[in-house]
């Protein structure tokens, strides 16, 4: 049986709050709360689907 590959609850939990302090930012039309969650955003996702691809390509080379 093949075994899930899952993202990290980190970087869902890193991408949650990214998400919370960009609309945060938006509301209180603060340009640097906006600037710090959309970095971590893109940040929590590139390094989210990163370990996603790694952790698919080392259970297809088993």
């Amino acid at each position: 049986m093949r075994e899930k590959v899952v993202v990290s609850k980190t970087w869902l939990v890193l991408a949650t709050l990214s998400t919370g302090l960009y609309f945060y930012g938006k509301l209180n039309y603060d340009e640097s709360f906006t600037f710090i969650g959309a970095v971590g955003i893109v940040g929590a996702l590139t390094c989210g689907l990163t370990g996603l691809i790694i952790k698919a390509l080392r259970n297809v080379t088993r």
